[in-house]
């Protein structure tokens, strides 16, 4: 299972950093910086070691949801999938395309795929559903700071 949750881990991390080099330039460029935003938005440097932490922790979370057989396996690797593949796109669309609204939108996918991943995962196996959590909340936290710059740029 360590085996698998590694694999995993760096698959995430892999795409997660590719997302990260795409958005490097618009933040670079001070079009972020330029935004409004919220006043309890986190400084540039947080975002690198909390994608980390999480991509880790997501990697061992599915590692425990793919060596299961349940009647939930499949959603829950079906919805984090879609999570997930949603988390990237947010990335290109917030930073890439600019469009904040959209991106908004993009995010509540987010939310609702991973909310019913999470649902499946505590069905499944208490300690993925756990790992997931910091996701969760992060994604929240994102959710009300996308809202936000949507609003007021």
């Amino acid at each position: 299972m360590v085996k698998k949750a590694i694999v995993f881990s760096l698959f995430f991390l892999i795409l997660g950093s590719l997302s990260g080099f795409i958005t490097d330039e618009a933040v670079l460029s001070g079009w972020y910086n330029q935004l409004n935003k919220p006043l309890i938005t986190p400084p540039n440097w947080i975002f690198t070691p909390m994608w980390f932490a999480i991509y880790v922790l997501m990697g061992f979370s599915i590692a425990i949801i793919y060596d299961t057989n349940t009647q939930y396996t499949n959603p829950a690797l079906v919805f984090f999938g879609f999570s997930f593949i949603f988390n990237i796109l947010w990335t290109v669309i917030f930073f890439v395309i600019q469009s904040l609204d959209i991106a908004f939108i993009n995010i509540i996918v987010i939310d609702i795929t991973l909310i019913v991943s999470i649902y499946y995962f505590y069905k499944i196996d208490k300690k993925a559903f756990y790992l997931l959590l910091p996701y969760a909340a992060w994604i929240l936290f994102a959710t009300y700071l996308s809202a936000y710059i949507s609003i007021y740029n």
